[in-house]
């Protein structure tokens, strides 16, 4: 099926990319899955009841919920460590279509912060 997905940091777009890749609902959580433009494989574990969702790129695995936690990331440059804290998590389906806002901060340090936004959009066909 068709994914959109557009990151915005600090409310600026900052890239958005077409893919292809698969939607599974269970009981709990929405399971996204599919590879990025430059071959990274993404799965991203959202639960229905909005309170986290699990970002896994390549086995790595940037954890966001209600509360502060550390977590990891794999970048480009390897794997880094920040804190994190999820803000909310909008979930809206109509027809085939199912959209996702994930709303979170990452914390580098004590006054270094960085809110990010994840809009998914997929055609479920």
């Amino acid at each position: 099926m068709k994914i959109n997905i557009t990151t915005y940091i600090d409310n600026e777009k900052l890239l958005f990319e077409k893919n292809m890749g698969d939607l599974v609902e269970n009981e709990k959580n929405y399971i996204l899955t599919y590879q990025d433009s430059k071959k990274n494989n993404f799965e991203i574990k959202i639960a229905k009841d909005a309170s986290r969702a699990d970002i896994i790129k390549d086995g790595v695995v940037l954890a966001l919920s209600k509360k502060l936690q550390k977590t990891n990331y794999k970048t480009d440059f390897g794997i880094v460590s920040f804190n994190t804290h999820l803000q909310k998590i909008n979930i809206l389906e109509k027809n085939k279509f199912i959209q996702f806002e994930i709303d979170y901060k990452i914390y580098f340090s004590d006054t270094d912060k960085q809110d990010n936004k994840l809009k998914i959009l997929v055609n479920r066909n």
